[in-house]
């Protein structure tokens, strides 16, 4: 109760709107990082949805394996949120990044990690396409 309270109150003497007025150019620069990161190291990935709100949606090459990518993820400590996740009918594979809370720097070195693992996907998927045949 006390801190539906303090929520009313910050609301009523407008604090919410002066913290999004002083925010949004930060988040604006964090989504802007990402966005250049992502065309840098994953020039394949596609953005989709509005620029708005704190995270932001990444669609995967079709070739690639979305829950494959996430376990990688999940073994070298990342927290990954696949798109398939959030859908309710088959969807592409994809990401829903947060950006929000996370520094430039930080963004840029978490961009790279990502490509690095699906630069490591991507290789493995080939080296058992070429297998699969020989093995035919």
């Amino acid at each position: 109760m006390l801190d539906q309270l303090a929520l009313a109150d910050f609301l009523e003497r407008g604090e919410l709107d002066r913290h999004l007025r002083r925010m949004r150019p930060n988040y604006r620069a964090r989504r802007d990082a990402l966005v250049a990161a992502m065309e840098r190291e994953l020039p394949d990935w596609r953005p989709a949805g509005v620029a708005a709100g704190l995270s932001f949606v990444a669609l995967m090459p079709e070739q690639l394996d979305e829950r494959a990518l996430l376990k990688r993820a999940e073994a070298v400590g990342m927290r990954l949120h696949g798109l398939s996740w959030y859908a309710a009918t088959p969807s592409p594979p994809g990401l829903v990044l947060g950006f929000g809370n996370v520094a430039e720097p930080a963004i840029r070195r978490g961009v790279g990690r990502l490509a690095k693992l699906a630069r490591g996907l991507e290789a493995a998927a080939s080296q058992r396409d070429v297998a699969e045949p020989a093995a035919r």
